[in-house]
């Protein structure tokens, strides 16, 4: 099977993918899309990554046309491998340091407003931040430091990726307890380490801590036009800071924001106020990176500030030199995500309060940098964001006309024009069924639901075709909803065998499993230090989770891998069969 996928990866042409979507949908955009590809350039391809359509430009009328224009204008925006010959880590670089001159303009501008309060904009400042920092206070309980240290005891956590001393796809609790790395400023939290006991016999006979002066700036792709930046933190730090973004999402669950439910809740309401035009949605540019130091103690009670600030890295490194942040927390921070959704909704409750206008989580809502909010606080964000160091991106924030588009949903009309991403340069194997199954829900959308839209029946049956010869003739087929390790395919193009059994009827079919590759632990007292750790972090069955992740009931010291998988076709029997109907 595996070679057969390696065949493929010659076989499969991108470029005739892509031509065949757009061939499919007769736009004017189209035709622009075609000339572009036939040219090759690197300018042709920077130029196929800012494709944009304007929604204001369309009516009511036209909706199903802006769908059309839409796709094809945003489904290679992500891709990674468009050659626009930059230089995108430097570009990434320069990013990050205007970020970081905007924190420091704004440390500068909240740090004079306290010494210039005969100006009247300093005292609206002022005004703001203060009715900014009592709601903050009545979100956040009031914690004493005992409580404070019991709580970050028992929530503190690690993250699943990298921090300073721990690299790659090797970043489980393992490696990380045998490498304790922190700061001098969050050194004092050690002594609620006391809960693992186990750690200290894992360094018997060496320096229990790593200390370290700050975080790693590194930069992962994102898209052909940029990275995105990371501060890589250290062990000790992440594990206390997960604490604390923990702590703030309950906080937010008691006011009614749920965090782990936002998302589907966002798309919901976007779709709504696509139709009804009451809210807007908010996106902002670099808003984790532009999270001002000044801004934060302003704001925060002083119990959380004193606490978060001494678990935040206030260096980062980057080409063995160090740069002081002016940011209070970053991407890489463990709670910098709960930070900001706090932050901008406790902005927004604010500025409804002023203008006495109700609102509740159906109406006012904020997901990380993702804000929906009453059209009437609009103009007020676009005058206050500014101030207190934050920019709205004009090309993804919707305030008037019929789209709307929040944690990846995009309506126009109540209509889902949710577009299809083609991010790789190249499909193989499991990669080409995914592609598969994406273009036919999306077919399968267009059609609201019922039955597949035959404009993209050209594209699909290609990649079908190549899915086919990849997997010699036999390739894995199955329902839709029970994962992506098989082509969803209704039950009469596959008629699989069935069985009965306690009055049910289950069918049978092949599905690819990922299965996370394992390497030997050859630490026993971090092996077993990892497995404690797993299972105090854990709410369900001992056996179901950590311990059977770990390998430990084969008797064998094996640790996963974070991302390495391996794969294996299996049988699975389903009750249930989807069907997408036929293609129109």
């Amino acid at each position: 099977m595996f070679a057969e996928q390696r065949k493929c990866r010659n076989d499969f042409d991108i470029k005739k993918c892509i031509k065949l979507i757009v061939g499919a949908i007769d736009r004017p955009i189209a035709r622009t899309i075609e000339l572009l590809l036939d040219n090759g350039s690197t300018i042709a391809h920077l130029e196929l990554a800012s494709l944009a359509v304007d929604p204001l430009k369309y009516n009511y009328d036209d909706r199903f046309h802006f769908r059309d224009d839409y796709l094809l204008a945003e489904f290679l925006s992500k891709n990674k491998f468009l050659n626009t010959d930059l230089n995108l880590e430097e570009v990434s670089f320069q990013k990050f340091l205007e970020s970081e001159r905007q924190c420091k303009l704004t440390n500068i501008r909240i740090a004079s407003s306290f010494d210039s309060l005969n100006q009247q904009s300093s005292r609206d400042l002022q005004l703001l931040l203060t009715e900014w920092n009592r709601k903050i206070t009545k979100i956040l309980p009031c914690y004493s430091f005992l409580q404070f240290g019991e709580n970050i005891a028992k929530h503190a956590k690690f993250g699943p990726g990298s921090t300073t001393v721990t690299h790659g796809d090797a970043t489980s609790p393992y490696e990380k307890v045998q490498d304790l790395g922190i700061t001098w400023s969050a050194y004092p939290f050690v002594s609620l380490l006391t809960e693992y006991p186990s750690w200290m016999k894992v360094h018997r006979g060496k320096p229990l801590f790593i200390m370290e002066p700050g975080s790693n700036l590194l930069f992962v792709q994102k898209n052909a036009k940029t990275h995105r930046a990371i501060c890589v933190e250290p062990n000790l730090n992440t594990f206390f800071q997960g604490a604390i973004g923990q702590l703030i999402k309950n906080s937010l669950a008691r006011v009614g924001y749920n965090i782990p439910q936002l998302q589907e809740k966002h798309r919901v309401l976007a779709q709504r106020a696509s139709i009804d035009g009451r809210l807007a949605t908010i996106d902002l540019k670099a808003a984790s990176d532009t999270i001002s130091y000044k801004l934060v103690e302003a704001v925060l009670p002083p119990n959380w500030f004193d606490i978060m600030e001494s678990l935040r890295c206030g260096l980062t490194c980057y080409k063995d030199e160090y740069i002081k942040l002016e940011k209070f927390s970053s991407m890489g921070n463990s709670y910098t995500f709960e930070l900001e959704t706090l932050i901008f909704l406790s902005l927004c409750m604010v500025l409804c309060d002023r203008k006495g206008i109700s609102y509740t989580p159906d109406t006012l809502s904020v997901y990380g940098d993702d804000i929906i909010c009453p059209l009437q606080i609009v103009d007020d964000l676009q005058h206050w964001l500014p101030i207190v160091g934050f920019e709205m991106n004009m090309k993804k924030s919707f305030f008037s006309g019929l789209f709307r588009e929040s944690c990846g949903g995009h309506f126009f009309a109540g209509v889902d024009v949710t577009p299809m991403y083609i991010r790789e340069g190249s499909y193989h194997g499991t990669e080409l069924i995914i592609l598969q199954n994406r273009l036919r829900n999306l077919a399968h959308r267009r059609c609201a639901w019922y039955g597949c839209d035959s404009t993209l029946k050209p594209v699909y049956d290609y990649v079908d075709r190549q899915t086919t010869l990849c997997y010699n003739g036999n390739p894995p087929r199955g329902p839709f909803g029970l994962g992506d390790g098989h082509q969803h395919k209704n039950w009469d193009e596959v008629r699989p065998r069935s069985f009965t059994s306690d009055g049910y009827r289950r069918w049978m079919f092949t599905t690819i499993q990922q299965r996370t590759r394992k390497y030997e632990a050859r630490n026993n007292r971090a092996f077993y230090s990892s497995i404690l750790y797993n299972v105090c972090h854990t709410e369900n069955s001992i056996l179901d989770n950590s311990v059977i992740e770990f390998g430990i009931i084969r008797n064998k010291n094996m640790v996963p891998y974070r991302k390495r998988t391996s794969q294996k076709a299996v049988k699975v029997l389903s009750t249930e069969w989807y069907d997408f109907g036929p293609w129109y």
